[in-house]
């Protein structure tokens, strides 16, 4: 994304996916939910849901809809026939109590979820 806009971007080679933030602009935003709308492909395809521990969104105002049904009505005039093969809605941190019944927040996907809204 930060490409895309035309800063330079370096990795190190000893750098990981692993513990970095991720940064996208996702597909859209509802505002019902303050979920983030990303699918397989975002950039980061499916790994972005579930990898960084930090995920940041910085989108543009206009990809703010009302509902869920907003969003997936969207996404079907965005990409037609050609469906991404996976929609995640990200609202924060997961919760699960698998395990002996003790809650976990995070366990699967970004503990913090950050929106950066443009424009």
């Amino acid at each position: 994304m930060l490409k895309r806009l035309g800063h330079e971007v370096e990795f190190r080679a000893a750098q990981t996916c692993c513990g970095q933030p991720s940064f996208n602009s996702g597909q859209s935003d509802v505002a019902q939910l303050g979920s983030i709308l990303v699918s397989s492909v975002s950039s980061g395809g499916r790994s972005l849901s579930i990898l960084p521990h930090v995920h940041v969104v910085v989108a543009e105002a206009s990809q703010v809809v009302p509902d869920l049904g907003s969003a997936l009505a969207l996404a079907k005039a965005r990409h037609g026939d050609q469906m991404p093969s996976m929609f995640s809605f990200i609202t924060g941190p997961s919760r699960t109590g698998d395990i002996e019944r003790i809650l976990v927040l995070g366990a699967h996907g970004p503990k913090e979820l950050y929106l950066v809204l443009v424009g």
